[in-house]
């Protein structure tokens, strides 16, 4: 009994020490401990593989995709592919469940600007010059989606 608590103990140390590690911005890579529970040495891996997020920047590949993200990029769009589509497809998915015409005027620009706007900040450019970009982004990007990616 007394070497299921000592392992038990450990383990919740451990698990401890890695949450710990991970949440206070410690390295992503955690040694695992080197000695078994029942004090012999331990035949498993010493440190966890570090894992990182798929990349979005992937270009599309669906033609009616990358058919859009050409003519918003031709248009001065400077926000991302993953970016560009995620918002159109939430314009043709809200235009469909809301037809409230206030709703189209005023709350979906608003909300397409967060989705996009983003990629107008810094590089030297005004919060205000920023905003204004990123209305005319929001603008053009719904304008198109009305005309042909919710249509296809």
């Amino acid at each position: 009994m007394a070497g299921l608590r000592k392992a038990l103990v450990a383990a919740v140390l451990t698990g401890g020490v890695l949450l710990g590690a991970v949440a206070c911005g410690g390295s992503s890579t955690v040694e695992a401990p080197t000695t078994a529970a029942d004090g012999g040495t331990s035949s498993g891996p010493t440190t966890l593989p570090a894992t990182a997020p798929a990349s979005s920047s992937a270009a599309p590949t669906n033609p009616k995709d990358a058919a859009f993200v050409a003519k918003m990029k031709s248009q001065g769009l400077v926000a991302s592919d993953s970016d560009i589509l995620g918002a159109a497809g939430y314009v043709c998915s809200a235009l469909s469940q809301n037809p409230n015409k206030q709703y189209q005027e005023k709350t979906l620009p608003t909300l397409v600007k967060a989705m996009i706007g983003t990629s107008r900040t810094g590089g030297g450019v005004s919060a205000e010059q920023a905003d204004k970009l990123a209305t005319a982004d929001a603008t053009k990007l719904i304008a198109e989606a009305k005309t042909s990616y919710c249509k296809a």
